[in-house]
């Protein structure tokens, strides 16, 4: 997952508005979007045990990716 968050703040991600179709699995190739508007994160960080009370105040100020480990 952190390999995701590095790759959109280097590379960006296009709004789904900008694909001229709709992607359906893997049945067409991607369309070109050079020269859209990205939007990029500045930053990530990882935070383990985390409380209810704190993803409220995380998710009040940006959009938050939550991942969980199994064994």
């Amino acid at each position: 997952m952190l390999d995701a968050y590095e790759y959109t703040k280097y590379h960006g991600l296009v709004k789904e508005q900008d694909y001229s179709s709709l992607y359906i699995g893997r049945k067409e190739n991607c369309k070109d979007t050079t020269g859209k508007e990205r939007i990029s994160n500045s930053d990530d960080k990882e935070e383990d045990s985390i409380t209810v009370d704190r993803m409220k105040e995380l998710v009040a100020v940006q959009p938050v990716g939550v991942a969980m480990h199994s064994n």
